[in-house]
């Protein structure tokens, strides 16, 4: 009788020992907790306008460069092999490569997406008058121009955030969404509603939230499928993570995981179904299912709730994010890798910036150098 078996899981970051991998000069400056720009699956980094190709694997730099000036490495995106960074009146595009400059152009003022596929991208900026907007499409790999489109004054645009190569644009309560290709419109949505809509692109469905307003606070939250509402819910919003907000609504940290007062209600984006789960007096989603409150602290709330015992952030602001094995947080005047059955693994009091670009790989930055962590080989 004979038979076979599995392979071992490649070690992480989740194992013991973890050992220091490599120390090298940093191409970069430090960001605080995060660079501006840190693209996982790409190895691209940067801060300011220093941008830079890294192999964290091996610990070398393929390449690093300044951007010109009027550009920030915080408004770049990784896509389709290019380095797009938008400014205020032109667009630049890198090659992931070597960092050469594919193309430049010069754009009219106001928002830029980039939508479609991963081969074919296409480059679309909105710029508005007082009177009517106009949106400008360009062909990613060239920056040729590709099709102009007017459209109503105040509209917005975003990203489908998937392969269907589809664009968002929002004129007051109408949502359009047309193909990045031609700018075709493949259908119109008109959501009740006074203010304009927020969309949360998903995996199957578009999500719409109607924002809340005083004196009662209530968000309508929708499910948009081809131009058609699935479902609908309305909340009374409470997020004490934006309580400088009106009604404390944050559309950066709004989207399917509902705050409410006492509880947070996560719903489902294609069936509309919900689960509750209760939250700490002053407790609000930090990253996921990590949340935090001044009395308690840091918690994983969503599925198993427990705190995590860790110091709490020197400057009282929260943040973390999960690795391999455990989570990345903010503690003391620094950051530390914390283990819910090992605690503390790992804590740094001078890191600028800290990444898990891979699952054996911690990275960060101390003052001018990259220093790597991961399991011994």
């Amino acid at each position: 009788m004979s038979g076979c078996m599995g392979r071992p899981d490649p070690p992480t970051i989740a194992d013991d020992p973890l050992v220091e991998v490599y120390r090298i000069r940093s191409p970069i400056a430090g960001g605080g907790r995060e660079w501006a720009l840190a693209d996982q699956r790409s190895g691209v980094i940067g801060q300011g306008r220093r941008v830079a190709s890294m192999d964290f694997e091996a610990g070398r730099v393929r390449w690093a460069r300044d951007l010109p000036t009027g550009y920030d490495a915080g408004q770049a995106r990784v896509w389709g092999g290019r380095l797009f960074v938008p400014a205020r009146s032109k667009i630049l595009t890198l090659s992931l490569e070597d960092g050469t400059t594919a193309w430049e152009r010069a754009v009219p003022a106001g928002e830029t997406v980039i939508s479609g596929g991963d081969v074919e991208p296409v480059v679309v900026r909105s710029h508005c008058t007082a009177e009517a907007c106009e949106l400008l499409a360009f062909d990613a790999a060239t920056g040729r121009s590709k099709w102009v489109k007017p459209t109503k004054a105040g509209t917005t645009i975003s990203s489908q955030g998937d392969d269907c190569g589809c664009l968002y644009a929002v004129a007051g309560s109408t949502i359009t969404e047309m193909l990045a290709e031609s700018g075709r419109t493949r259908w119109t949505d008109t959501i009740p509603g006074k203010s304009a809509p927020v969309l949360k692109p998903g995996a199957y469905r578009l999500t719409v939230i109607t924002p809340p307003s005083p004196p009662e606070c209530v968000a309508v939250v929708r499910s948009v499928d081809e131009g058609g509402i699935e479902w609908s819910h309305e909340f009374v919003w409470h997020d004490e993570g934006a309580l400088w907000k009106p009604c404390t609504f944050d559309p950066e940290r709004a989207g399917n995981t509902v705050p409410t007062t006492g509880q947070m209600v996560v719903l489902d984006e294609y069936r509309g179904t919900g689960s509750t789960a209760p939250l700490n007096p002053g407790e609000y989603v930090v990253d996921g299912s990590l949340s935090w409150s001044p009395v308690a602290g840091y918690r994983v709330w969503d599925r198993d709730p427990v705190l995590l015992p860790v110091a709490p952030p020197g400057d009282g602001k929260p943040w973390g994010r999960s690795a391999p094995g455990g989570w990345l947080l903010a503690s003391g005047q620094g950051v530390v890798l914390y283990d819910r059955l090992r605690g503390v693994r790992w804590r740094s009091e001078t890191a600028s910036a800290v990444f898990v670009p891979a699952g054996d790989r911690l990275v960060y930055q101390e003052g001018d150098t990259l220093v790597a962590l991961g399991p011994r080989a």
